[in-house]
């Protein structure tokens, strides 16, 4: 018996005893994992009002008039896209559902439990956790406007739960860049009429106080000339003021005709039996890799011993 296994031994040790691993852990140790999906897309005010209006028309019409329109531009679908993976979006996420003590949960195998092997508990690592293991965030901008979410988790609620929470803390980003930009315009364009209204009432008391000046001294050519150039420099400024006006009014039209709408193409689901692990394929997979391992090893040895000899 000892002689078999010492002539066996390389076979034993990196195929045998692994393999028994293997199908002890994905057979019976490895906890369920549940994945819940959804779908959305940022969108503009022009891009849903020109889908509106060509889902009326023919679409061999549609794509003459419009292409595609479906959606913002792709840097500000990437901000939400950062946002998911981001430690904000953890922290939102481990204020509402204890995230952190979620994972750490003693009736999670070792393995895949958040801290687990390694007893290594801090945020930077949850946050490491975070993105390797709960979300997964598919987006393509070249081949597709629409963002794919997936978060895993030990239960199907707290997947969905998860992805739920996403989608909301998505949508609350897309609002505050709305803020942002509308607090920009504002803030770009007010200090400009600000000045631009200045000037008006100065001009304005200017010409009544030179007209008043007039009436009191009684007008010559020269008064007329001055009283004709300080008209003339009130009128400028109106003018420019009403431009302003107008510019700004018109800001604001593109500044809503640009705004950014979250419409949610598939809400998250709430999975019906665990995805993960694949317990039959994992067990046969590791097996083959351990088969490989051995092989290489086992021509390598026999080919140092020709070597030797």
């Amino acid at each position: 018996m000892i002689k078999y296994l010492l002539r066996y031994r390389l076979f034993i040790a990196l195929v045998l005893i692994p393999s028994i691993f293997s199908i002890a852990y994905f057979g019976f140790i490895a906890s369920d994992i549940y994945i819940s999906e959804s779908q959305f897309v940022i969108r503009s005010s022009d891009a849903i009002n020109a889908a509106k209006s060509s889902s009326a028309l023919p679409a061999s019409m549609a794509r003459m008039l419009g292409g595609s329109s479906n959606s913002t531009s792709p840097d500000d679908t990437q901000i939400v896209v950062n946002y998911i993976s981001s430690s904000d979006a953890l922290r939102a996420l481990n204020n509402k559902f204890n995230l952190m003590q979620l994972f750490r949960d003693l009736k999670i195998d070792i393995i895949r439990r958040f801290g687990g092997i390694t007893g290594n508990t801090s945020f930077e690592k949850f946050n490491i956790y975070y993105n390797d293991f709960i979300v997964n965030v598919e987006y393509d901008s070249e081949r597709s406007p629409i963002i794919n979410l997936q978060t895993r988790a030990f239960s199907a609620r707290d997947s969905k739960s998860i992805n739920d929470e996403l989608l909301q803390l998505s949508e609350s980003l897309v609002n505050q860049l709305n803020e942002k930009a509308r607090q920009d315009l504002i803030g770009l364009t007010k200090k400009d009429i600000d000045f631009a209204e200045k000037k008006l009432r100065d001009a304005d008391q200017k010409l009544n106080e030179y007209r008043t000046k007039m009436i009191n001294k009684g007008g010559n050519k020269d008064f007329v000339a001055e009283y004709q150039s300080l008209d003339t420099a009130r009128s400028n400024a109106e003018t420019e003021l009403a431009s302003m006006l107008a510019d700004f009014s018109q800001a604001r039209i593109n500044n809503e005709r640009a705004k950014l709408y979250m419409q949610v193409l598939a809400n998250p689901n709430l999975p019906d039996y665990p995805m993960e692990p694949k317990r039959f394929l994992n067990i046969i997979s590791s097996i083959l890799l351990y088969l490989l391992i051995w092989g290489s090893v086992k021509l390598f040895v026999v080919g140092a011993k020709q070597h030797l000899s």
